[in-house]
């Protein structure tokens, strides 16, 4: 629990130690040192052409932070001091990369304000859908070997952010951390919450080197992507669910429709998470869905996730 703030501070970042097991490191990326996220609506000029030479300069700008200077020393300090089994971070948004074709990005941006870019949200819907499953498609065939001409390739290697509001809006911050995580050789699990769906995410820095894990939790109650991209029924979300672990290279996992909890238990030799969700969130009497239920391991010193053995 947080105690009431003293005096000026409210820096509620701080640290817990599980013998030499675990050290829980509880990071704001809130409110102290978080520049505003950028917005893509902002680079769309009074034609509708984005300007993505401005806004690659502002994401990759090395002045924009997420938890700050001194907050990050602190961290360091942490890292440094520290010899447990598993360096883990919980923290507020999603820290794996979540980068999806640009094509598609375009769309699902324009959703906030549809009216002002002369469509509905459920031609912009369908238009995603569409185009999302024809991307797949692509990918697919490049997995099995085919040969795709480049011009097809581009649009899947053309690609830009999800969420500017969360790790994947601050870049260099986050090459920062990683880049401290691998100097110290942590066991790195990142705990993430924010987006009101599960996600289970490899962690690799820019140069596709493994860094750690991250484990998302769902929310309590609050919808999440199924209501914003109206995804009605379960199959639905099972469908997109299928194609961005298609899509985005460092997604292992992710449930886009059902509310629930993570459990997440460490031992000397794995970090392992459990995602529970459940059938209803109007009730006291619920039960587990068994069929979207999902574990997911990290074994100690391999940085990646897989399925239990």
């Amino acid at each position: 629990p947080i105690r009431p703030i003293e005096g000026d501070n409210k820096a509620i970042y701080r640290s817990f130690t599980f013998g030499n097991l675990v050290s829980l490191n509880m990071l704001e990326t809130r409110l102290l040192a978080r520049d505003k996220q950028l917005s893509y609506t902002d680079y769309y000029d009074e034609n509708g052409k984005f300007d993505e030479t401005r806004f690659t300069q502002d994401l990759t700008s090395e002045s924009r932070k997420l938890i700050g200077d001194k907050q990050f020393k602190w961290l360091q300090n942490e890292f440094s001091n520290s010899s447990t089994i598993w360096q883990v971070i919980a923290q507020q948004v999603l820290m794996g990369r979540m980068w999806l074709p640009a094509e598609v990005l375009s769309p699902i941006a324009q959703l906030d304000n549809p009216e002002a870019f002369g469509t509905t949200k459920e031609e912009l819907i369908a238009k995603i859908n569409n185009l999302i499953e024809e991307l797949v498609s692509i990918k697919m065939e490049i997995l099995k070997g085919k040969t795709v001409k480049d011009e097809i390739k581009t649009r899947l290697n053309k690609t830009l952010p999800y969420n500017l509001d969360a790790w994947d809006g601050y870049p260099i911050e986050r090459e920062r951390l990683f880049a401290l995580a691998k100097g110290y050789q942590k066991n790195l699990v990142v705990l993430s919450g924010d987006t009101h769906n599960s996600w289970g995410n490899n962690l690799k820095d820019i140069n596709g080197e493994k860094i750690g894990v991250e484990f998302a939790t769902t929310s309590v109650s609050s919808p999440g992507m199924e209501e914003y991209l109206g995804l009605n029924s379960t199959e639905d979300a099972k469908k997109l669910e299928s194609a961005l672990e298609v899509l985005l290279d460092d997604l292992k996992y992710t449930n886009l429709n059902n509310r629930g909890f993570l459990e997440v238990i460490f031992t000397q030799d794995e970090a392992k998470a459990t995602w529970h969700h459940i059938d209803n969130v109007d009730s006291k009497e619920y039960e587990i869905i068994k069929s979207r239920e999902k574990t997911l391991v990290c074994k100690f010193g391999k940085k990646e996730l897989e399925d239990p053995s």
